[in-house]
This record gives C-alpha cells, sequence and structure tokens, in this order.
C-alpha cells in the first residue's frame, strides 16, 4: 500500500477508499514468486511440497483458465529449479550456522507515530534467523529475471520492504522481548537485529541468463517432448548455478532503522493518516478531495511533511504505461474494474 501510495495519491485513493481496481489478471512475475515461496514454505517446514505445487498450479489455473500454457510453464519452472536451488545451499556455512525462528509468518504490528496515531504494519516475514547463536537476521526472497548486484547492495540500506520488516521486527523484539509463537527463551538476552540476508533466484525461462526453448520439429528429428524440454532446463540451470542463485548478508545497524524510520516511514505514514482522514470526511460530505481550501479550514492540524523516497518502488507512470485505473479517473466509466475490499488475501 506505501508503494502504490508514493507513486500517486489519486490512484491510491481510488483503488483503496473507493475499493476500485482492474479485473485480476495474471502476473507472470508475482505468479511465479507465489509458486516460489509455497515451496520455500513447506520445505521450510519440513513438510511435502512437490504434491503441494502440484495442487497449487491447479487453483491458479482455475482462477484463470486462459493462462494455462502460462501457469503450465511456471509450474513446471519452479519444480525443476527449486530442488537444484535447495541442494545448492545445502552446504553452505550460514545455512549450516543458523537456527530458524519464524519462517513465512504472518504479522501486524502497531506502530505508534509521532502525532500518537497508531498504524498497523502488515506483512509477511519470510524468515527470521538466529545466525551463531546471536545475531538476528530477516531473510527476504525474491525472484528475478536478472541481477545487478552493485545496485541491490546499495539499496537495500533505504529499500521501502526490508526497512519496514525490520523496524516491525525491532518493535516486536522491544515490546515484547520476542517474536510472534516464539518462546522467549529461545530469543538470546545479549541479541543483536543485525540486518538482512538476501536471497534472490534467477526466474528460469523469464528470458534472462540460461532461458531455452523447445526445439522444433525438423526433417531428421520429431519435435522435443515436455520431459525432455525440463530436463534440459535443469541442466542448464546446474550449469549456471553460481548466477541463478545469489544471496547477500547486509549489515543493517540501529542507526540505519532510526535514520529510515526518521526521514522516510513515520513522515510518510503521518502524510497517509491525514490524507486518509481528508478522503473519508469528503467521501461523506461529498466535497472536491481537490478543495485546499476547505481542507484546511477543516483540517487546520494538517501538515504535508518532508521525508525521502525509498528504493524498492515502480511506477507504471513513469515507465511510460498507463494503469487502467485511469479510463475510470478520465470518465468515471468502471469498464474492466471490480469493487474489493481485500487487496491482500494473503495476509488473511
Amino acid at each position: 500500500m506505501l508503494a502504490n501510495y508514493l507513486q500517486c495519491k489519486e490512484r491510491f485513493r481510488v483503488v483503496h477508499i473507493d475499493g476500485l481496481r482492474p479485473a485480476d489478471e495474471l502476473c507472470i512475475p508475482i505468479g511465479f514468486g507465489n509458486f516460489w515461496h509455497l515451496c520455500e514454505e513447506r520445505f521450510a517446514n519440513n513438510e511435502e511440497w512437490v504434491d503441494d505445487l502440484k495442487q497449487y498450479a491447479i487453483e491458479v489455473g482455475l482462477q484463470y483458465p486462459k493462462e494455462q500454457v502460462e501457469i503450465s510453464r511456471l509450474y513446471n519452472a519452479c519444480k525443476v529449479e527449486f530442488p537444484i536451488y535447495v541442494n545448492y545451499w545445502a552446504e553452505h556455512k550460514e545455512v549450516l550456522a543458523r537456527t530458524p525462528l519464524l519462517q513465512e509468518k504472518k504479522f501486524l504490528v502497531p506502530l505508534t507515530l509521532p502525532s500518537g496515531r497508531v498504524v498497523k504494519l502488515r506483512g509477511k516475514w519470510d524468515s527470521i534467523d538466529l545466525i551463531e547463536d546471536r545475531e538476528i537476521f530477516l531473510q527476504e526472497n525474491k525472484s528475478k529475471t536478472s541481477v545487478q548486484i552493485y545496485k541491490i547492495e546499495k539499496q537495500l540500506l533505504y529499500d521501502l520492504q526490508v526497512m519496514t520488516y525490520l523496524i516491525a521486527i525491532e518493535n516486536e523484539l522491544e515490546k515484547t522481548g520476542t517474536l510472534p509463537g516464539v518462546p522467549k527463551d529461545k530469543i538470546p538476552s545479549n541479541f543483536i537485529l543485525s540486518g538482512v540476508r538476501y536471497n534472490v533466484v534467477l526466474r528460469a525461462l523469464s528470458g534472462g541468463l540460461g532461458s531455452i526453448k523447445k526445439c522444433r520439429k525438423t526433417k531428421s528429428k520429431p519435435a522435443e517432448s515436455s520431459r525432455a524440454f525440463y530436463q534440459r532446463l535443469a541442466t542448464t540451470i546446474e550449469k549456471h548455478q553460481d548466477q541463478y542463485f545469489k544471496r547477500w548478508r547486509v549489515d543493517i545497524t540501529k542507526a540505519d532503522r532510526d535514520r529510515f524510520s526518521h526521514t522516510t516511514l513515520l513522515p510518510i505514514l503521518e502524510n497517509l493518516c491525514d490524507d486518509y482522514e481528508w478522503w473519508a470526511w469528503c467521501k461523506l460530505a461529498k466535497v472536491d478531495v481537490y478543495n485546499g481550501v476547505i481542507r484546511r479550514e477543516q483540517f487546520k492540524k494538517h501538515c504535508p511533511q518532508n521525508f525521502r523516497l525509498p528504493y524498492g518502488l515502480y511506477s507504471p507512470v513513469l515507465e511510460g504505461g498507463y494503469p487502467r485505473i485511469d479510463d475510470y479517473i478520465n470518465t468515471g466509466s468502471t469498464v474492466g474494474l471490480q469493487k474489493s475490499n481485500n487487496f491482500f488475501p494473503e495476509l488473511q
């Protein structure tokens, strides 16, 4: 929600206040990420992941019946890549030295703003681990088409999701001395919240490194079977393992978190709360949200706060795209839109 808010207040208002959003479509990067997260969650809990992955693919297929070919590619690519990824990291020293505290855990953490208002930070921690019996690290799992190492290392210290999640962890530890569902004796008294372990996998068949295509039928040989194709994909991934699987350990100090909180998170949340109060009042009073004169009369305490823009944002407008919500903003037409009051069903 914060990422959407920082892109455009009006588009955010239409989606999250009016409850209008484009009809569901399969997003390939997010779709692969959802497949991958399911595998991570099942594997972390020592559960069978192959059958659950297949069942999930069937469910996604029912949700998007016109996207069967793409869903099949996502399912098979993930099924091939995940065991190679597990084997690749199995003997890594940090993996052997870690004690998982939480894995794939939904959270809802109250945060008190300087104004006294309380907001709830929500999300899902991929993993929180204890390293070498003292250091606590957040782990974030991401899938990408390419990896720019220098860029990632520089931006993680001011990444919107990573820093917000670390602040949520810090608040829980300071308030309760532990984390949701973790016994207090599992958290050492001298613990240090050290930073993030940023875990990246290249998405197979995404057009990046190692992407392959099925061999077509020729005069001398038949077309490549699906089984042979995905076996060849496995060989390709194994050949490029060092490029397919990357992991960074980035130390993020309390000073780093305090700076992000002071210069970015808290002022943005204060601005959002002010805007929400104004939007909600306008909806009831049937007042134009662009009428700044009335806003100053009704909400004298509202004060736009300065903030530093974080990394980790994507704006289709700035990238030259045309968000489908714009047709509604321009003409009032709701064609292609749907009403919704639940934008994050995975957090329910």
